[in-house]
């Protein structure tokens, strides 16, 4: 595996000013590599549907398939009450942080989404495309609702 920098500005996770970043990502050699990355941003497809801003919504996350560089395609689905289904691509990567002093470590590896039309950014419908939120990134942790892309993606559409 390699690094690869990244350059990215937007929002960082529900921050409302813009924020610019270098950030290093890991890049694969080869397709263990690339499987093993992709298992490392998310194992498996998330469910959440615990958002007390988005009541009645359920969210969908899974992996579907690689772009380039360490950067992966992230499907977002939102689906309502009456079954109404929005989605959405953007991009995923695994991005080298700094390690916390109690586990040892001089770094740390942490799954993020990057919202950017730059990167990747594929709607599933006009809707969606036509609230494009701007570019924005986070972490990509399933413990709160407050960081995940949903509710930039979806929030002015739904």
């Amino acid at each position: 595996m390699r690094f690869e920098t990244l350059q990215i500005r937007g929002h960082f996770e529900q921050q409302n000013r813009d924020v610019a970043e270098p950030l290093q990502i890991l890049a694969p050699e080869g397709d263990l590599e690339r499987d093993l990355l992709s298992w490392a941003i998310l194992p498996h497809r998330e469910i959440v549907d615990t958002d007390s801003a988005r009541r009645d919504y359920m969210f969908h996350y899974e992996l579907a398939g690689s772009l380039t560089r360490g950067l992966y395609k992230l499907r977002v689905e939102a689906r309502d009450a009456s079954d109404r289904l929005w989605s959405a691509e953007i991009a995923a990567a695994l991005v080298v942080s700094a390690g916390a002093a109690e586990s040892g470590r001089t770094f740390g590896f942490v799954p993020f989404w990057f919202i950017s039309k730059h990167l990747h950014f594929k709607p599933g419908d006009r809707e969606v495309a036509g609230h494009y939120p701007g570019s924005s990134f986070g972490h990509l942790r399933f413990t709160g609702p407050e960081v995940l892309p949903h509710r930039r993606l979806f929030g002015a559409a739904v």
